[in-house]
């Protein structure tokens, strides 16, 4: 099935370079990753608290918040680009917190 969504993309060309799709897909395939990720950690119960929960958060912000906000243009795409920052600097510190434990 990816195979042929990346086939009906169009091909970059020096008169038309590649355009913003390839980065969307990206982050969509990103984030489809982070929920199966989420839910298997909510499911085995792979981190402890608060901090469980934050696998998923960052998957589905990309449907939620980031996108819109890319969509939106300006000064949007950066709060975007910053909330997602923000949730994968704070996976990295449940992360690192439940592997000393």
């Amino acid at each position: 099935m990816l195979a042929a969504l990346l086939a009906d993309l169009p091909r970059p060309t020096p008169a038309r370079p590649a355009g913003p799709a390839p980065s969307y897909l990206s982050g969509a395939l990103c984030a489809v990753g982070f929920i199966l990720v989420g839910v298997g950690v909510l499911r085995e119960r792979a981190l402890r608290g608060a901090g469980r929960f934050v696998p998923l958060l960052c998957g589905v912000f990309v449907f939620v918040g980031l996108l819109p906000l890319v969509m939106g243009g300006g000064d949007l795409f950066f709060l975007g680009v910053g909330g997602w920052s923000a949730l994968l600097a704070t996976l990295g510190i449940v992360i690192t917190r439940n592997s000393r434990a």
